[in-house]
């Protein structure tokens, strides 16, 4: 594998945006180890941000990041187009992410938790815009600290739901990828949709109360 995540840089745009996914794939099966990193170039940036929404931690999202093109890297050669190469390699970057939080909880059963508070808003991870310049100060600082509540909300989820809302409402799959992700029905998808709104609208609301409390 020649390039890493670190070596891509935020800004570009998508390097395979005039070659298929599966195209790449297969070219990479063919011996192209060229068209792996075309592939890691065009997916750096969901895969980034899936794994920061899922873990709500910057450095430990971009560690695994490259944990998942490590794992697509190993898998590549068995993908036989079944399903779309995104679908395919969101599977690979759910499970990734659902070991480590299961991971990190086991970890945290023996260790006395740290509160170093989470990595602010808004950060310049890959994916993520940035403000619009005309914004004033107050309206940015309000910004970072909607982003902020709603990433936090997120990242209380149980396990099942958190990965739903991420690729739906921040991600903007379908419901079908989703379902072929996470390996689940389509009925199921939109019942821990639903019920993952609810459950970040509900936090949103304890918090705006406690605020507003005199």
């Amino acid at each position: 594998m020649s390039n890493t995540v670190k070596d891509q840089q935020p800004q570009q745009a998508s390097a395979a945006a005039d070659e298929l996914p599966e195209e790449l794939a297969r070219q990479f099966q063919e011996g192209n180890e060229r068209a792996f990193d075309k592939l890691v170039f065009a997916f750096r940036r969901p895969m980034f941000n899936l794994a920061y929404r899922m873990l709500n931690d910057y450095e430990e999202a971009t560690d695994l990041t490259q944990e998942i093109f490590v794992k697509m890297y190993r898998a590549l050669g068995k993908f036989q187009g079944a399903s779309s190469f995104a679908t395919w390699l969101y599977a690979i970057a759910a499970n990734t992410c659902r070991t480590r939080l299961r991971r990190r909880r086991r970890v945290a059963q023996h260790e006395v938790p740290a509160f170093d508070g989470v990595e602010p808003a808004g950060t310049d991870e890959p994916g993520n815009p940035g403000p619009r310049p005309a914004a004033s100060p107050s309206e940015l600082l309000q910004r970072k600290e909607i982003r902020q509540l709603v990433q936090d909300a997120v990242a209380t989820l149980p396990l099942d739901f958190r990965p739903v809302i991420i690729m739906r409402d921040i991600q903007g799959l379908s419901y079908e990828q989703i379902a072929l992700s996470l390996g689940c029905s389509l009925g199921t998808v939109k019942s821990r949709l639903s019920r993952a709104r609810v459950m970040v609208k509900e936090r949103l609301e304890r918090i705006y109360r406690k605020n507003a409390t005199p």
